[in-house]
């Protein structure tokens, strides 16, 4: 019999040292293998917590539990789109954190039951609110992904990031399939309807499956964004993803090398004026010279 795959290491998310086997996960639902023996966690919110803890934590931390009580973190606006998994509870502890659900006939911004309601396609945060942006395959269930990218752009600070998570295939499809679409109100299915469970247990319909060429998605609405794989180096592993994406405000130049650049070219232009005004003044000499000479012969 078989082995199942284990390695040692760290939590991303509780910090716990130890053995995080594979368990009994089929190999196409990695993302729910290799949990944390002491909180848990399967890989995918692992390599969430990871990525979030290597963009955010500067190199100094290796997992949630230590990032959070960092003072540079504790003080970011997060927002996390759901209200299942094991990032969430991590997040959850920050001071200005908020979570939504997604209640069909609540409006963006209401509180139902003890959740706040909030549609990806039209949120109702003011702009420049959030420092981070998290969710665990929620937008393959929306139905304009691409109108989702857009809104958590508008909410995100020009420093912020926005980091997620979709179901992806091994090998990754080159372009992503629109399972359905919402047309004058109805769904149209253009493929066998796929649900996925959702954190309160009913049936969510999936419309997208995600290919790579998300990234260009991103791109168009404004973000620079690149497909991570926290954990390719583990069997099987390499199957789970996550996604960071930064508005491209923060791929400009960093403002010091541009200051530095500032008096070389301020310098020049100055000069280039001087010489210029120079020019223009001994011409205007010139032909004042020229009208004086003609004034005395008429």
């Amino acid at each position: 019999m078989t082995s199942k795959p284990a390695y040692s290491g760290v939590c991303n998310l509780c910090g716990a040292v130890g053995e995080f086997a594979f368990g009994e996960a089929p190999a196409f639902l990695i993302a729910r293998a290799y949990a944390c023996p002491e909180c848990d966690a399967p890989l995918r919110f692992r390599n969430e917590a990871a990525a979030i803890v290597e963009v955010f934590g500067g190199g100094a931390h290796l997992s949630m539990r230590s990032l959070i009580a960092d003072p540079n973190f504790a003080g970011k606006a997060v927002y996390n789109v759901g209200i299942g998994g094991h990032t969430r509870k991590w997040l959850a502890r920050l001071e200005d954190y908020t979570q939504s659900n997604y209640v069909v006939d609540a409006e963006p911004g209401e509180i139902r039951g003890q959740h706040r309601n909030e549609d990806l396609l039209r949120l109702s945060f003011g702009a420049n609110r959030f420092d981070l942006v998290t969710s665990s395959h929620v937008l393959e269930h929306v139905p304009d992904p691409a109108k989702a990218f857009s809104e958590v752009h508008r909410v995100l600070r020009p420093d912020g990031v926005h980091i997620f998570s979709v179901p992806f295939p091994w090998p990754p499809r080159p372009k992503s399939v629109t399972r359905c679409a919402i047309i004058d109100g109805e769904v149209v299915h253009d493929l066998e309807p796929v649900y996925h469970e959702s954190p309160g247990g009913e049936p969510s319909l999936v419309f997208t499956d995600f290919g790579l060429d998300v990234l260009d998605v991103l791109s168009e609405v404004g973000f620079a964004a690149e497909i991570r794989r926290p954990s390719m180096a583990i069997d099987k592993a390499y199957r789970n993803s996550v996604i960071v994406c930064r508005p491209l405000a923060r791929t400009i130049p960093r403002p010091d090398r541009v200051l530095r650049r500032l008096p070389e070219d301020l310098t020049r232009r100055s000069i280039n004026a001087r010489r210029y005004s120079k020019r223009k003044l001994r011409g205007a000499r010139r032909r004042a010279g020229v009208l004086k000479r003609q004034l005395r012969s008429a």
